[in-house]
């Protein structure tokens, strides 16, 4: 299990086993780096445990309290790293030249009790892609949901295919993203449109020397590489960013061992929700709005012209 975690090797793995064997329960960060070989299990080993969420059952709890949510708790256990592993030190250290606890309240094994130990300390809490990406960073996937799920209705509505429509084969349609009427898989030379999250993003030039670049799309199920060529590239390279979260349009090109996309057309993904409005409805009071308000509006929408109707309440 903890192997998957990265930044944590098999010592610091067995480490953290030896001391749950000998104490039991860990009940807190400070309690477990009294424990351990923190040179060995680092603060960079413990930062992993942490953004993985294997660390999640280390918050000390008072009588009645509920668990904290993991995008609330995770910040507060990373924020205490580092006064827990200056007490985990200071611990062992007093430990070896024989001092006793100064605040008492201590086992018969050195360890404080759960009712001493401090409160996390406050954190801004993480949004649920910066909940997602932690775990992605920490475990290589994203474990708790993908950021794609969100966005599952919008995706319907436009006809999305999912990446394991687009791979050799037959593969089953995804409930969360695939209508419950299946529809026949694509086949090479199909336009079609996908979403997912970017990475292993490789600028590269073609002979001419012009700019091009390759990419890994991933959703829920699995990855398909993007090819983008000179003209698409110059358009939307500034979406193409690892961690950018896109829908795109391309020509299916695949096999019976592998698929790629040539893509035409990148987009944000929130832009999805925006081509799906029908209209656009802004609600104002007035006052404290007035003709100034209503003046800075009209040149907005002279500047930036859509096709969506515009509809004013004044309240």
């Amino acid at each position: 299990g903890l192997t998957a975690v990265k930044n944590v090797g098999e010592g610091a793995i067995l480490v953290v086993l030896e001391h749950r064997r000998a104490c039991g329960r860990v009940a807190s960060l400070p309690e477990l780096c009294e424990g351990i070989d923190l040179r060995i299990v680092n603060k960079r080993v413990l930062e992993s445990l942490v953004k993985s969420g294997a660390a999640d059952s280390l918050a000390p709890l008072r009588a009645g309290e509920a668990p904290l949510p993991a995008r609330l708790l995770r910040p507060r256990l990373l924020a205490a790293l580092d006064a827990a592993v200056e007490h985990g030190s200071r611990v062992q250290r007093d430990k070896d030249q024989g001092q006793a606890d100064l605040f008492g309240g201590g086992d018969e094994n050195g360890l404080t009790l759960a009712s001493a130990v401090p409160p996390l300390p406050e954190a801004p809490a993480w949004s649920e892609i910066e909940q997602l990406n932690f775990e992605h960073e920490a475990l290589g996937v994203f474990w708790s949901g993908h950021p794609i799920d969100s966005h599952a209705a919008d995706l319907r509505e436009i006809g999305a295919r999912t990446i394991a429509e687009l791979a050799p084969g037959e593969t089953a349609p995804d409930p969360l993203t695939e209508s419950p009427a299946h529809r026949p898989l694509p086949r090479s030379g199909d336009d079609v449109v996908v979403a997912g999250i970017i990475s292993g993003v490789r600028p590269l030039k073609t002979r001419k020397g012009d700019r091009m670049g390759v990419f890994t799309l991933e959703d829920r199920q699995g990855g398909i590489e993007v090819v983008v060529y000179t003209e698409p590239f110059a358009r939307f390279e500034r979406l193409i960013e690892n961690g950018s979260l896109v829908v795109l349009r391309g020509r299916l090109d695949k096999d019976d061992e592998e698929s790629r996309l040539y893509a035409s057309d990148i987009a944000p993904i929130e832009s999805v929700r925006e081509r799906l409005a029908r209209e656009l409805a802004i609600t104002m009071a007035v006052p404290p709005h007035g003709r100034q308000t209503f003046e800075a509006l009209a040149a907005l929408f002279d500047q930036h012209r859509g096709d969506k109707p515009v509809t004013l309440h004044l309240e």
